[in-house]
């Protein structure tokens, strides 16, 4: 699918394949490891078509900080604004063929007759993309890509499950691959650069997701540390019981058994005054007969020198949230951490 500016303009290019494809070009992308790529022509009566697919490969960020914001001084990318970086990882691209090697190629084909020919990309030091991993009580991870074309092979049932959204007022995919969430879409920076933007994470909700996406943003000191003292903070902790809504009362059908976050909104600060958070909810045991249960309560963010901890306060009630309120709850007391 082709994705464009809100004023028309072409930012780039999603397409989610199916594993079962048999087309020759989803045969080879399955075999790319990662540092592969390939140059690709196929030969078709009407129309011959050429491609390039990569598969780019993680390398651990060995220099400075100053360097890698050096690197990415054309891009001006947007990063979460509630939490800083615990690992930085990169990615390198590959050199185009150039229009000789191309009609090299079509010129192999019919001489010899194969419909598809294949020539390995050199690899090169150029910044094709950025991996950050922020570490809480579930992982979530940011790629940030400087090409916005890519493919995206799921199965027949992950492909059913795809939603179309709208997110920072750009075009948007959330599904599910291998037990991972995974929100992805394209937009420009101040610089008029398209990047593609993908958040993937483990043990967290799409409204959680959706959340730090749209809190996303340009920062020019870029904030990122490569060994983040998250776990040093202070975090503060709330005993909470809580009511999960039923489906009648507008929650969800099914009971919430196991730990999970989601967003939270306080019934003293129904405007946002001090933004839209999300929390992270550990359960005593499995709630009642009556839906009800006591948990542990803490900001997903919790290192943030900016979330409002003074809203957990004993008798504050509140709302958790998703696409509509599945829960409702009241802080008891605060723990000792």
């Amino acid at each position: 699918m082709d994705i464009k500016s809100q004023n028309g303009d072409f930012l780039g290019k999603i397409q989610m394949q199916s594993l079962e494809s048999d087309h020759v070009v989803d045969q080879i992308i399955r075999t790319l490891r990662p540092g592969d790529g390939k140059a690709i022509y196929i030969a078709d009566t009407e129309a011959n078509q050429f491609t390039q697919q990569t598969n780019y490969a993680a390398v651990e960020w060995q220099y400075s900080l100053n360097e890698l914001k050096e690197s990415m001084t054309g891009w001006q990318p947007k990063f979460p604004s509630h939490a800083e970086a615990d690992h930085i990882q990169v990615y390198y691209g590959f050199d185009n063929l150039t229009t000789d090697e191309i009609e090299a190629m079509a010129e192999e084909s019919r001489r010899t007759g194969q419909k598809v020919v294949v020539r390995d990309l050199k690899p090169n030091n150029t910044l094709a993309g950025v991996r950050l991993t922020y570490k809480g009580e579930g992982t979530c991870t940011l790629h940030i890509f400087g090409t916005t074309k890519s493919r995206i092979q799921l199965s027949e049932h992950e492909l059913s499950q795809v939603k179309n959204l709208l997110v920072r007022g750009a075009e948007a995919f959330y599904f599910s691959n291998h037990g991972a969430d995974r929100l992805i879409w394209i937009e420009a920076g101040s610089s008029g650069k398209a990047l593609q933007y993908e958040l993937i994470g483990e043990q967290m909700s799409e409204a959680a997701l959706i959340q730090i996406a749209e809190t996303m943003k340009e920062k020019s000191d870029m904030i990122i540390e490569k060994k983040a003292s998250i776990d040093s903070k202070i975090k503060k902790t709330a005993v909470v019981s809580l009511y999960f809504l039923s489906e009648a009362e507008g929650g969800q059908k099914a009971v919430i058994k196991e730990d999970f976050s989601a967003p939270i909104v306080f019934d003293v600060d129904q405007d946002l005054q001090f933004g839209l958070w999300s929390a992270v909810v550990k359960l005593h045991r499995q709630p009642d007969e009556n839906r009800k249960v006591r948990a542990d309560l803490h900001y997903l963010f919790h290192n943030s020198t900016e979330v409002p901890t003074h809203l957990l306060t004993p008798g504050n009630t509140f709302s958790l949230r998703t696409n509509k309120v599945i829960a409702r709850g009241e802080i008891e007391s605060i723990k000792d951490e």
